[in-house]
C-alpha cells in the first residue's frame, strides 16, 4: 500500500496476530462447556494428553528450524530462486522427520497407548493423534512461509479459517453425533486435511522441492540452540499430564486440565498482549544507560498486572467452573490457585530475563530451564501420589519458581537492575490479604469489591503509579512509531485441546 511505512506495517501485523489470539481464545472458551458435557472426565483428560503430545512432537519434529527461516530467507538468500529452494528443502526435511517419527510411534502403538491412557486406553485415540500430528505439521509450513514474507493478513485468515472449520466439525462430531474424544480427533483430522489441501493450491509458487539439506545450515545454527530451552519448558509444563493418570486415572487428569484451560485462556487474552507491547520497549532501550532503572520499574508494573489477574480469577473461579464444566469440575478450584501462581512466576520471568537477552546469555538460561524441568519432574513423582492434581500443579509451580530465581540471579550477575523491592513486596502482601478476604467470603459481589479495593489501595500507597503507567504506555507507543520493533511471537495454530 502506498505511503505505508515499515513501522506501520509491523504494527498492523502485530494487531493481526493479537486479534487472531483474542478470537481463537474467546471462541474456544465458549465451546468448553459443550465439550465437558458431551465427554466423560476421562476423555477430557485424554484429550489434553494427546494435545500436549502433538505440541511436543511438532516441536521435536522440526528441530527448531522454523525459528531460523526468516534469517535464512533474508540474510542467506537474496533471490527468489534461492528462497524457493530453501523452503523446498525445509519442507522435505521436516516431512521426512515427521513420517519417521510417526513410523516409530506406530510400531509401538499398543504399548504407548496403554502407557498414556492406562486401563482406559483406546488404540484409535493414539492412531488419530498421530494423524493429527502429521496433518498439523504440513498445514503449518505454508503459514510459516506467509509469516516470513510478512503477509500477516493472509496468515491470520488461514489460521482463523482452520479454527472455524475445526470448531464446526468438532461440535458436529462431539455435541451432535455424540462421538466423544474419537469424534473430536476425527474432526481435527478432517479440518486440518481440508485446510492443508486448500493451502497447497498456492504453496507451490513459494516452494521448489529438493533435498539439498546443506541449505538448512543457517536454520540449524539459529534454531538448534533454542530447542533445549523450548523442549525443557514444554516438559516442565506437561510432564504432570502423563504422570498423574498412572496414579489416579484420567478423570483426575481432567481436574488438572480444567484448571490449566482457565489459566491459559486468561493468559492468552490478557497477559500476552501486554508482553507484545513490552517487548519492543525493552529492546529499544537496550543501550540506554537509564535502561536498568526502567526495567526495574517495568517488573514492578508487570507484578501488579499479574497480581490483578490472579485475584480476578480467584474471585470468580466458582462461577467460571460452574459455567465450563458444571459440578463435576468443582474440585478444580484449589488447583486453579496453584496453577495461577505458576502463571505469575512465568510472567515475571519474561520481564526479568530481559537482561539475559541483552547480555546474550541464552545458553546459560537454557541450562537453568533444564534444571528447573528436571526438578519439576521429580516433584511430580513425590507430590502426585499424595496430593493428586494439586500435587501435579504444585510441581509445575515449583519448576517455574526455580526458573525465575535462576533467571533473576543470572540476569543480575551480567546486567544488574535496581528493582523496587519494597514496592513489589508491598504488592505481594496486599495480594495475600486480598486472597484471605476472598477465601473468607462467598459472595461474588464482595469478591469484585475486594479486587477493586486492591487496585485502589495500590494507587493510594503509590500515588505515582497511575501517572507512571500512563507515561510508560505513551513511551511504548512512541517507540513503536519511531523504530522497527522485534516481531511478536507467533500466535500458534489451534492444536488439539488448545485454548
Amino acid at each position: 500500500m502506498a505511503g505505508k511505512t515499515p513501522i506501520a506495517g509491523l504494527f498492523s501485523n502485530t494487531l493481526f496476530y493479537i486479534v487472531a489470539a483474542f478470537l481463537q481464545s474467546g471462541v474456544s472458551f465458549i465451546l468448553i462447556p459443550f465439550y465437558t458435557r458431551a465427554m466423560s472426565k476421562a476423555e477430557f483428560g485424554a484429550m489434553d494428553q494427546i494435545g500436549q503430545a502433538v505440541v511436543l512432537l511438532c516441536l521435536v519434529g522440526n528441530l527448531g528450524l522454523p525459528l531460523g527461516l526468516a534469517r535464512g530467507f533474508y540474510l542467506e538468500n537474496n533471490d527468489d530462486k534461492g528462497r524457493r529452494k530453501l523452503v523446498g528443502t525445509l519442507f522435505s526435511f521436516i516431512g521426512l522427520l515427521t513420517f519417521g517419527i510417526s513410523g516409530i510411534l506406530i510400531c509401538f502403538k499398543p504399548q504407548l497407548s496403554k502407557l498414556l491412557f492406562g486401563n482406559t486406553y483406546r488404540t484409535e485415540w493414539f492412531s488419530f493423534g498421530i494423524l493429527v500430528f502429521i496433518l498439523s505439521t504440513f498445514q503449518q509450513i505454508p503459514l510459516l512461509v506467509l509469516r516470513t514474507l510478512e503477509k500477516a493478513g493472509l496468515s491470520t485468515m488461514w489460521s482463523l479459517a482452520l479454527f472455524i472449520v475445526n470448531a464446526c466439525t468438532t461440535v458436529i462430531f462431539v455435541v451432535v453425533l455424540h462421538r466423544g474424544l474419537t469424534g473430536m480427533l476425527c474432526a481435527y483430522c478432517i479440518s486440518y486435511g481440508m485446510i492443508m489441501i486448500l493451502q497447497f493450491t498456492w504453496f507451490g509458487r513459494y516452494c521448489s522441492l529438493n533435498f539439498e539439506f546443506k541449505r538448512l545450515a543457517p536454520l540449524f545454527a539459529f534454531g538448534l540452540p533454542m530447542l533445549p530451552n523450548m523442549a525443557a519448558r514444554n516438559i516442565l509444563e506437561t510432564a504432570n499430564r502423563y504422570i498423574l493418570p498412572h496414579y489416579h486415572g484420567l478423570a483426575e487428569l481432567a481436574t488438572l486440565t480444567m484448571a490449566a484451560k482457565i489459566s491459559s485462556i486468561i493468559n492468552a487474552m490478557l497477559l500476552m498482549p501486554f508482553i507484545f507491547a513490552c517487548v519492543p520497549f525493552i529492546y529499544s532501550h537496550a543501550h540506554d544507560p537509564k535502561s536498568p532503572k526502567m526495567f526495574g520499574r517495568l517488573t514492578y508494573y508487570m507484578s501488579i498486572v499479574l497480581c490483578i489477574l490472579f485475584l480476578a480469577i480467584e474471585a470468580f473461579k466458582k462461577p467460571l467452573l460452574a459455567f465450563l464444566g458444571g459440578s463435576q469440575y468443582s474440585d478444580s478450584g484449589p488447583v486453579i490457585t496453584v496453577v495461577m501462581i505458576g502463571v505469575v512466576l512465568s510472567g515475571l520471568q519474561n520481564v526479568v530475563s530481559a537482561g539475559i537477552h541483552i547480555s546474550k546469555k541464552i545458553p546459560q538460561e537454557s541450562a537453568i530451564m533444564v534444571i528447573a524441568s528436571l526438578v519439576s519432574v521429580a516433584c511430580n513423582f513425590l507430590l502426585i501420589p499424595h496430593f493428586k492434581s494439586l500435587g501435579a500443579a504444585s510441581a509445575v509451580t515449583i519448576g517455574f519458581f526455580i526458573f525465575l530465581a535462576g533467571t533473576f540471579w543470572l540476569s543480575q550477575k551480567h546486567y544488574p537492575v535496581p528493582y523496587p523491592y519494597k514496592k513489589i513486596a508491598s504488592t505481594l502482601v496486599f495480594v495475600l490479604i486480598a486472597r484471605i478476604g476472598l477465601q473468607l467470603t462467598g459472595n461474588e459481589f464482595i469478591h469484585a469489591a475486594i479486587v477493586g479495593a486492591f487496585v485502589l489501595m495500590l494507587t493510594v500507597i503509590d500515588r505515582s503509579l497511575v501517572r507512571d503507567v500512563r507515561s510508560l504506555f505513551v513511551q511504548i507507543i512512541a517507540e513503536r512509531n519511531a523504530k522497527p520493533a522485534l516481531p511478536p511471537a507467533d500466535v500458534p495454530n489451534p492444536t488439539l485441546g488448545a485454548d
